[in-house]
């Protein structure tokens, strides 16, 4: 029967380069043309967006686009709460329904 490695010592490839930094990780590479995403998320648990201002948004320097729900552009795939109480499906910013605080009802791509 092996011996279990546990509560001895083990020698790791990356290990001396991982505690004197000098590892390197995925966030380490920049990839060229990259945007980036930022989800705008609701303060109330449960009501209906009527409306959301994008127009600043939109002019910032570096703005690719701004989706805001309800969202028809997007194809999303459905979501399955298992959250307290929250068992529907839905679709992020694909109704103005806000179903939990801090559900995503913009989202910005820069």
């Amino acid at each position: 029967m092996p011996r279990s490695p546990v509560g001895r010592e083990t020698e790791r490839v990356d290990g001396r380069l991982k505690v004197t930094g000098a590892a390197e990780y995925s966030g380490d590479y920049r990839a060229a043309d990259l945007a980036h995403a930022y989800l705008v998320t609701s303060t109330v648990a449960r009501g209906t967006v009527t409306g959301i201002d994008t127009a600043a948004a939109e002019a910032s320097p570096g703005v690719v686009r701004v989706y805001a729900a309800p969202e028809p552009r997007l194809a999303l795939y459905a979501v399955t709460g298992q959250a307290a109480g929250f068992t529907e499906n839905y679709l992020p910013l694909k109704s103005e329904m806000v179903h939990f605080h801090g559900q995503a009802i913009a989202m910005v791509v820069a």
